[in-house]
């Protein structure tokens, strides 16, 4: 596969439905693509909170960040149901992508990220994590009962599962206070120019 096969390939990753779609039985649910650049936002921003963020190599925090999910664009997204079932092969599909391409390197980049053994793959899993609950407090205030529910009965086995004190704040910090809407409406021009006609 080219460089150029692969940036088209990359380009469908938008077209890789979440798992979530299935439960939540809408369709304005992310993307696959929409999922994978807020975690390296969520990454990012871990990674400077963390009490070790000197010792942090932010060019393999992106890379991982960025990378992820990545075989999911020919394995699919499969929901928490499906993972009882189904097995993938993510390795095949990474090697088949990148293998002859200029982005070679990024297969061993994965794999270290799939041990979880280095500050920088613990921080990016604790991201994927992280960016499903933004997510579900984002449709929980659209009323969505499933996201409500999810938020309160699944509370203790999420936070158990990040590795990271700074994961932890923010999730704590996002469970007690976390309001989508809060960005817009802190700071806008009626806030800042009460007086406004417009």
């Amino acid at each position: 596969m080219s460089d150029i096969d692969l940036l088209f390939e990359v380009g469908a990753y938008r077209h890789v439905k979440r798992m979530w779609i299935q439960h939540f039985h809408d369709g304005i649910m992310e993307n696959d693509a929409e999922h994978s650049y807020r975690v390296i936002w969520i990454a990012l921003t871990l990674a400077r909170n963390e009490a070790t963020a000197a010792e942090i190599d932010y060019k393999k925090l992106m890379t991982m960040a960025l990378i992820h999910d990545i075989p999911e664009i020919r394995c699919g997204d499969q929901s928490i149901v499906q993972k009882l079932y189904v097995q993938v092969d993510e390795d095949a599909a990474l090697q088949d992508m990148l293998g002859a391409t200029s982005l070679k390197d990024f297969i061993d980049v994965f794999h270290e990220y799939k041990k979880r053994e280095c500050i920088e793959a613990k921080i990016v899993k604790d991201a994927d994590n992280l960016e499903v609950d933004f997510e579900l407090a984002e449709r929980a205030a659209t009323g969505s009962d499933l996201a409500r529910m999810w938020i309160k009965d699944q509370r203790p086995i999420v936070r158990e599962k990040l590795y990271t004190e700074s994961a932890r704040n923010m999730y704590d910090e996002l469970v007690a206070k976390g309001n989508p809407h809060q960005w817009m409406l802190r700071k806008n021009k009626f806030t800042e120019n009460p007086h406004h006609s417009e």
